[in-house]
């Protein structure tokens, strides 16, 4: 894998010059032809055998310092594709993935290559590589059978390349980026529209990296973004993380990005969807551990403002908000000719009758950023300010640090497996590992990846699958490589102790799953009144009868606090050192 990742990265230097922008890389193409898996061997370079994307994937890929691309995977389903054309814009090479093993549905991909490439938001020049996946499948169809099928031949205008790839082995991949690197390089030096620097743009981004790096105190900052559905947030968003304008459909649920404009300046910022029917989860996503507001409204939609007004009011004054955290009011779409100016929103938002909280409005423009920089600009000021007296976590994230020592130092990712019931706190755990802040989540459908790094040479792969009870048949699919497994248990729930307790061990009896690997019972949830603690889990649970040898540990924990994490990581750490100078491989 070694020498496959190599050559990857010797093909990636071909998408950017070292210190370039990144290039825009859309991944279409029908369901289930493996555009995921194909995604995630790029990021991890691991198989990871996914379900059916609903909406889309965004990946930033740095195989290697200076160079940088963005890859979007969007969901191929029938209804989904209607979709697609919201991510056409800003395109400079797209990967089309088709199964080359389903013959029956060639003539429907054909129409949909097709489909795209006439949008008038496509360029006409931009190129294209097929990836003619699923090779290793006996009734596949070769290369040249697809680009025939696809009617590749009859393009016009895009230079274009087909290339048969193996997705679960990265066979074709490097050879497909390879090819893919030379014609976006190509393609940029003809000055297409969408891959221009602008000038004017990179002011403002500098003037942005300057304004964020106020934000820069401590770890990341948890910013959330909330307003009525359509004022903005999330053009807003990528606006910040990408730096381009995305169009995008109504939010259902959130969006979380990580965004680091500038090196050890890093923070978080979640949109969260506005539809009506959405926004009474708010509370239930993200309000804890909020250390900055910034709610968007939409200025040319006067009709809504008194609305917009009594759910503002309505998020400062729940309980789980902290009394003082700062509000930056953005008072968006200032460049519509009916738009109200921030004095006239700041007057119907009735922002002088808050206490206690800091605000600040701004007039912003989405697309082109203006504002953007000044309210950031403005809202780290007080988030620093805010932060100083809550900054309290840090012996917490010393100490964390310190027991993550106990994995490997340098070397490849520990793979760690976070499994439990739903409702156990697996994701609360993830993100707090993760970004030291607690987060109140929804059901996880499917799973969260997060790579972590808590002290220099360390590093971890956390996978956290769903646990509900039509996902667990998924959990297979995960267990190939693991070095490790966090099953987090809620110790309060008692009626749903011998579920879990079967679940554990059909786990490390999988077929898949290393003989011997190490296992940390979290036992969860130790702040509730009518927990059980560790000693009465253990034995509910009869970890005593654990198959394979499997060394466990036990440990009670208390996700949103912290308490008990840090010993939890720190017998598992010691365990795996232990696990891989037995195995063979290491």
């Amino acid at each position: 894998m070694g020498l496959w990742f190599s050559k990857l990265t010797s093909a990636f230097s071909e998408l950017v010059g070292a210190g370039g922008p990144p290039s825009r890389i859309l991944m279409l193409g029908l369901d289930a032809a493996g555009k995921t898996t194909i995604l995630y061997k790029l990021k991890l370079n691991e198989v990871v055998s996914s379900i059916p994307t609903i909406g889309f994937n965004v990946e930033t890929v740095s195989p290697m310092p200076g160079l940088t691309f963005t890859v979007w995977d969007v969901g191929g389903q029938q209804k989904l594709r209607q979709l697609w054309r919201h991510y056409y814009q800003g395109t400079q090479g797209l990967i089309y993935v088709v199964d080359s093993s389903d013959k029956a549905r060639l003539y429907e991909s054909r129409d949909e290559l097709f489909g795209i490439l006439k949008n008038p938001e496509i360029t006409s020049t931009v190129p294209v590589v097929v990836l003619a996946n699923k090779q290793d499948l006996p009734g596949s169809l070769g290369p040249s059978d697809i680009a025939q099928a696809l009617n590749l031949h009859h393009l016009s205008g895009h230079p274009w390349h087909i290339q048969g790839t193996c997705a679960p082995n990265g066979e074709g991949i490097y050879e497909a980026v390879n090819v893919l690197g030379k014609m976006v390089r190509e393609y940029k030096k003809l000055g297409s529209r969408e891959s221009r620097i602008d000038l004017k743009m990179g002011l403002w981004s500098s003037k942005l990296t300057s304004a964020l790096s106020e934000l820069a105190y401590g770890p990341s900052s948890h910013i959330l973004m909330l307003g009525l559905d359509a004022a903005g947030k999330t053009t807003i968003l990528y606006k910040l993380k990408l730096n381009e304008e995305v169009r995008s459909t109504p939010t259902i649920g959130f969006n979380r990005e990580m965004v680091s404009p500038m090196p050890g300046l890093t923070f978080s910022v979640w949109d969260v969807g506005g539809q009506q029917k959405v926004r009474q989860m708010w509370r239930d996503l993200c309000y804890q551990g909020t250390q900055g507001l910034i709610y968007v409204v939409d200025s040319s939609d006067k009709a809504r403002l008194s609305e917009s007004r009594d759910e503002l009011f309505g998020i400062l004054n729940n309980p789980e908000l902290p009394s003082t955290v700062p509000v930056v009011v953005l008072a968006n779409k200032q460049g519509l000719p009916s738009s109200l100016g921030p004095s006239d929103i700041a007057q119907a938002l009735n922002l002088h009758h808050l206490s206690g909280h800091p605000w600040h409005i701004q007039g912003t423009c989405a697309p082109n950023g203006e504002g953007i920089y000044e309210a950031v600009n403005v809202l780290g000021k007080m988030v620093e300010e805010y932060m100083y007296a809550k900054y309290k976590m840090g012996l917490f994230l010393s100490r964390l640090s310190g027991a993550f020592q106990s994995f490997v130092s340098g070397g490849a990712p520990c793979r760690i497996l976070l499994l439990g019931l739903d409702a156990a706190g697996k994701t609360t755990i993830l993100y707090k590992l993760k970004l030291n802040e607690t987060v109140t989540t929804i059901p996880t459908i499917g799973f969260n990846v997060e790579t972590v790094t808590p002290a220099p040479g360390v590093t971890l792969t956390v996978w956290d699958v769903g646990g509900q009870e039509k996902i667990r048949a998924l959990w297979q699919h995960y267990f190939r490589g693991t070095e490790g497994v966090v099953y987090a248990v809620d110790s309060a729930d008692h009626c749903r102790v011998a579920e879990a307790r079967e679940e554990l061990f059909r786990v490390l009896k999988g077929d898949n799953m290393f003989r011997g690997v190490p296992v940390v019972i979290m036992a969860n949830k130790q702040d509730l009144p009518n927990a059980m603690n560790p000693s009465k889990l253990s034995d509910a649970l009869q970890l005593r009868n654990l198959p394979r040898n499997n060394p466990w540990h036990i440990q009670g924990t208390c996700a949103t606090n912290g308490d008990g994490i840090l010993e939890a990581i720190t017998a598992l750490g010691k365990m795996v050192k232990q696990f891989r100078k037995e195995q063979p491989r290491y």
